[in-house]
C-alpha cells in the first residue's frame, strides 16, 4: 500500500545521486582546464567548489531511512580563511586589484612566465581578506575597505599632476593616509610604470624610406577627442594651422579615417591611414608637466609607425627621449618658427629620412607590457624586503613633478 510513496522517493533519491556524480565529473574537469591565468585557476576553482559542497554536503540515503554526508569536493578550502589558503599555496602572497578599469589592465596573463617571482593575482573581491598587496586605481569611486595588518596599499595613477582630483566620494578623505606605495609614470614611484620604454636595437630595419618618403602626400595629422585642456594644446595648433596644414581627426576635429573613432579597431586603422599618408604627427599632451610623456608619444616610436612626432609636453623631454628621433616645441620660439622648420624638413628627403631611420633604430615597450612588469616588481618588492607602512601623502608625492603654464602660444602678425 505504501509502494507508490516508496518509488517517488527511490526516484527522487536516484536523480540527486545522479546529479551530484555530474557535479563530480565536472569539478574534476574544471581542475584539470589549462589556464593561461594562475591566479584565476586556483582562486575560482576554491571559489566554485565551496558553493557546491555547500549546497550538497548533505543528503538522504535511497529511502530516507539513514542520514549521511557527503562531501564531493576534493579540497574543503573556504575562500575567506587566509591562512588556509597560505598554507596550501606555499605562503604565496596574493596581489589584488580594487577596481577594474575599462581598459581591463588586470586582463589574465601567467604571472610565472612573466617574473621570476610567484604570486597570486586577482581582482575578484571575494579574496580581499588574503590579499598581501591591494592596488587603487586613482578614481577612487568605491569607498574604502577597512585595511588589514600586513596589508599593503598601492595608489596607481597614469594622470599628471594637473589632473589629480580628490575623490568623489568623500568617505576617502579619512583614508588617503593608509597608502603605502605610489605606482605611476613617475621616475622617482615605489613602483615604476612609465607609458613606454625605448631600447637601441641591435639589428637596423630594412626598409625603402626613399619609398615611404615619396608616398607621403600631407603635412602634419593629429587625433584627438579631448578638445579642452590644461595645456591649450588646442590654441597653439590653431595658431600653428596659420602656416602649415593640419589635419585633425577625431572628436576634436572634422575629418574621419572611416566611420567612427570609438571602437580600438577603427583607431587602429585611422592611425595606419595617417601612418602612411602624413609626415609628422602632432604627439601634444594635456599637461606640461615633468617626466609627462604619454602613449601620444610612444605609440608613434612602434616600429610599424612611419611618421616623426612633434612633441609639446614634458619640458624635460630632451633627457627622456633620444636625440634625432623627434621634434619638440619647446626648441622654438612661437607656433610660426615651427611650422616654418616643419616645411623645410618635410621637403628634403635626406632630413627628414634621417630623422625617421633614428627614430627606427629603437624599440618601444607598450603600456600592457610595463604593466604587466610593474605587477612584477610588486611581486618581487614584497618578498625580498622588509615592509613598513610609511604614511605617505598620495598627493604630495605625485604633485613634486613641476608643471608649467603655457607661454609659447604666441600670435604673429
Amino acid at each position: 500500500m505504501n509502494v507508490i510513496p516508496r518509488i517517488k522517493q527511490a526516484l527522487v533519491a536516484i536523480i540527486t545521486l545522479s546529479t551530484l556524480y555530474c557535479l563530480n565529473i565536472i569539478i574534476k574537469k574544471y581542475d584539470n582546464i589549462t589556464y593561461n591565468h594562475e591566479t584565476h585557476r586556483r582562486l575560482m576553482s576554491i571559489d566554485l567548489k565551496n558553493k557546491l559542497s555547500n549546497g550538497i554536503q548533505n543528503i538522504y540515503s535511497l529511502f530516507g531511512r539513514t542520514y549521511e554526508k557527503y562531501n564531493f569536493t576534493k579540497r574543503g578550502h573556504n575562500f575567506d580563511n587566509t591562512a588556509e589558503m597560505s598554507n596550501n599555496d606555499n605562503d604565496i602572497p596574493t596581489i589584488f586589484m580594487y577596481e577594474k578599469h575599462h581598459l581591463d589592465w588586470f586582463k589574465a596573463f601567467n604571472i610565472t612566465d612573466k617574473c621570476c617571482t610567484k604570486c597570486l593575482f586577482t581582482s575578484n573581491s571575494k579574496f580581499y581578506n588574503m590579499s598581501k598587496v591591494v592596488i587603487f586605481f586613482r578614481t577612487l569611486t568605491k569607498p574604502p575597505p577597512e585595511k588589514l595588518a600586513g596589508q599593503i596599499w598601492v595608489y596607481f595613477t597614469n594622470e599628471s599632476p594637473e589632473y589629480m582630483f580628490p575623490p568623489p566620494n568623500t568617505v576617502w578623505e579619512k583614508s588617503m593616509s593608509k597608502f603605502d606605495w605610489v605606482m605611476s609614470y613617475r621616475p622617482g614611484s615605489d613602483i615604476s610604470l612609465p607609458f613606454g620604454v625605448l631600447a637601441k636595437k641591435e639589428n637596423h630595419n630594412k626598409l625603402n624610406y626613399t619609398k615611404i618618403f615619396k608616398e607621403k602626400n600631407k603635412d602634419i595629422a593629429w587625433i584627438v577627442s579631448h578638445c579642452q585642456t590644461n595645456s591649450r594644446r588646442e590654441e597653439y595648433v590653431k595658431e600653428l594651422q596659420k602656416y602649415i596644414q593640419i589635419d585633425v581627426y577625431g572628436g576634436c576635429g572634422h575629418l574621419r579615417c572611416g566611420k567612427r573613432l570609438k571602437k580600438s579597431s577603427d583607431l587602429k586603422v585611422c592611425k595606419s591611414y595617417v601612418s602612411q599618408n602624413y609626415k609628422f604627427y602632432l604627439s601634444f599632451e594635456n599637461s606640461l608637466c615633468n617626466n609627462y610623456v604619454s602613449e601620444k608619444v610612444y605609440d608613434i616610436f612602434e616600429e610599424d609607425n612611419m611618421m616623426l612626432p612633434v612633441i609639446r609636453g614634458a619640458p624635460n623631454i630632451a633627457s627622456i627621449l633620444p636625440a634625432g628621433t623627434f621634434i619638440t616645441t619647446s626648441d622654438f620660439t612661437s607656433p610660426k618658427q615651427l611650422a616654418a622648420f616643419l616645411a623645410k624638413i618635410g621637403s628634403s628627403e635626406d632630413k627628414y629620412t634621417s630623422y625617421l631611420r633614428k627614430k627606427h633604430s629603437y624599440s618601444v615597450t607598450n603600456w600592457a607590457f610595463n604593466f604587466k612588469k610593474a605587477i612584477c616588481d610588486v611581486c618581487t618588492r614584497i618578498k625580498n624586503e622588509k615592509l613598513v607602512n610609511k604614511k605617505i601623502n598620495v598627493y604630495d608625492r605625485l604633485k613634486e613633478d613641476k608643471c608649467f603654464n603655457p607661454s609659447d602660444i604666441i600670435h604673429e602678425i
